[in-house]
């Protein structure tokens, strides 16, 4: 067994003293990708005396890929809050990184409903949810899509703003009114707010179809979903009268994709087109 393994081993065995003095004495001097696997294992294992000599006596570069995937990102799984707590003394940056193409620390704690994890970052930390990002877009779409209501209550409790989002349009796409009801009622925003959306898959995942940035009823109406039209009509009192960014209302829309049932639902506004 190597040195580097051995000292892994007691690392995982939760010693101390032990590696403390193996590391102080080894005739290798090890690099900061040695140094990287044991913070790595030392993580893992929660032996957090050992995560904060490491951090202390050998100070690897944070900004290396391999600090990132094995270090960064093995503190934003579930039961190592304690370990990014520490991490984040020493390199507060990591609470807004981009720490893989999934986002960063807030947007991990989200996508894997790690409430010790977001409540750390949004409670004792502080930071700003709107400018986390999930998969290159704001948190809280993705949050409002997935229907984590208790995660969505979080992120609004701390500030989190629906508006200038596509949060109620994700909401409406999943099928969730209990989720749009939600966001009416714990937030001041009116459900004809213009959602930025300018694409979405077409059924089943078919390709992508243009869409045209307004009101989620609009957008409901543009994607053929006659159900959340009627909900969003019926329910939320959504406008079909209201223009998007074309200056095309509901009713336009019903017009333009020529869906006489779904006209029909946005009565006593819906007029077929007379034949001059």
């Amino acid at each position: 067994m190597s040195n580097i393994d051995t000292i892994t081993s007691l690392i995982e065995q939760g010693q101390v003293d032990p590696v403390k003095t193996l590391l102080a004495t080894s005739p290798t001097t090890h690099d900061d990708n040695a140094i990287i696997m044991l913070l790595h294992a030392s993580i893992e294992s929660m032996n957090l005396d050992i995560m904060r000599y490491l951090l202390d006596t050998y100070k690897p570069d944070s900004k290396s890929p391999l600090f990132r995937d094995k270090v960064s990102l093995t503190s934003v799984g579930h039961g190592k809050t304690e370990a990014f707590k520490i991490l984040t003394v020493y390199h507060p940056s990591i609470l807004t990184w981009h720490l893989s193409h999934f986002g960063d620390a807030l947007g991990h704690a989200v996508l894997a409903d790690n409430f010790p994890l977001a409540h750390f970052i949004l409670d004792e930390a502080g930071c700003d949810p709107n400018k986390s990002q999930l998969c290159y877009r704001p948190t809280i779409e993705h949050t409002a899509y997935w229907g984590k209501y208790e995660m969505m209550e979080l992120l609004l409790k701390h500030g989190a703003r629906i508006n200038g989002t596509k949060t109620l349009y994700e909401a409406m796409q999943s099928g969730s009114v209990d989720m749009l009801s939600f966001l009416m009622s714990n937030t001041d925003d009116d459900i004809n707010m213009i959602q930025p959306v300018e694409r979405s898959e077409g059924p089943e995942g078919s390709e992508e179809v243009e869409l045209t940035p307004g009101p989620v009823l609009h957008l409901a109406v543009q994607t053929r979903n006659k159900a959340m039209v009627r909900v969003l009509v019926t329910k939320f009192g959504a406008d079909p009268l209201v223009k998007d960014q074309s200056g095309k209302t509901a009713v336009d829309w019903a017009r333009c994709i020529d869906d006489p049932a779904i006209g029909r639902q946005l009565d006593p506004a819906y007029r077929p087109c007379q034949i001059m």
